[in-house]
């Protein structure tokens, strides 16, 4: 059987955490590959709490984006708690973002994209199932909201860009919800104004529960989505750290550690 796992392992199973099915909040917790060894190799023991199978058309290079970045961006807008016609904006349409994009138009929704970069944007506009709007964050908050024609119910922060937090509040309507996946390095600005003032709820989403999981698989695979990545031998590594720096890359990523089977 070919499988996919999360990247968290070895809960507790008795606190409270596990035992209201939020295994990933579990103090004990561990991370393949960042608090414990292994994810970085030909084979690697994996906990079946979080391993999900594979549908067989489903090859292993866009497999692996979306036990990360599928999990985290599809979790972020089951977060949002949206309905059909409803409006989602993605800041950010990088590896998370593409994604999120797709998931976001099968659910029915009406599509924002926003990046300050011309690649991704461009990227993401030629989908099987594109964004209803694209957005030049460099623009600014105020162009946008004149290009968009339906107010936005929540937005996405999909990037670690600090700038994206005050963008995201500015585009949010009242009554809202910001949901926040970027990991930046500083402290992130939240200007009070638009928080208090436009009532809006600001949450936090981090992967994805095993059984969330297997739901967007089921997702991806039903609705012919597309993951877009850029695949580096093991001994290509430094060659994927500086394309990951450039600002023409779009999509995920991907070492391919051994040959598909």
């Amino acid at each position: 059987m070919r499988v996919g796992c999360l990247n968290y392992r070895d809960p507790c199973g008795v606190c409270e955490e596990c035992k209201g099915g939020e295994v990933k909040f579990c103090k004990k917790m561990q991370m393949a590959g960042v608090t414990a060894d292994g994810a970085m190799a030909e084979y690697m023991v994996a906990d079946p709490l979080t391993t999900v199978p594979l549908p067989p058309t489903l090859p292993f290079e866009a497999a692996a984006p979306l036990f990360c970045a599928g999990a985290t961006i599809y979790n972020a807008l089951l977060t949002c708690a949206l309905a059909p016609g409803q409006a989602v904006a993605i800041i950010g349409v990088g590896a998370l973002g593409h994604l999120g994009v797709q998931f976001a138009r099968v659910m029915g929704l009406r599509v924002v994209a926003v990046d300050a970069r011309a690649a991704p944007l461009e990227m993401v506009a030629t989908l099987r199932h594109p964004p209803d709007i694209t957005v030049d964050a460099t623009e600014g908050s105020a162009a946008a909201l004149q290009r968009i024609p339906f107010p936005v119910d929540a937005s996405i922060i999909a990037t670690d860009a600090v700038a994206a937090y005050g963008f995201a509040l500015e585009l949010t309507r009242p009554h809202g919800t910001v949901v926040v996946v970027g990991q930046p390095r500083e402290p992130i600005p939240v200007p009070y104004g638009a928080l208090v003032f436009k009532d809006l709820t600001l949450r936090g989403s981090v992967l994805s529960s095993p059984e969330v999981c297997r739901e967007m698989i089921k997702v991806f695979s039903e609705n012919n989505l597309e993951v877009r990545t850029k695949a580096y031998a093991l001994e290509e590594i430094e060659a994927l750290l500086a394309d990951s720096h450039r600002p023409d890359m779009a999509g995920k990523l991907v070492v391919r550690v051994a040959e598909e089977f």
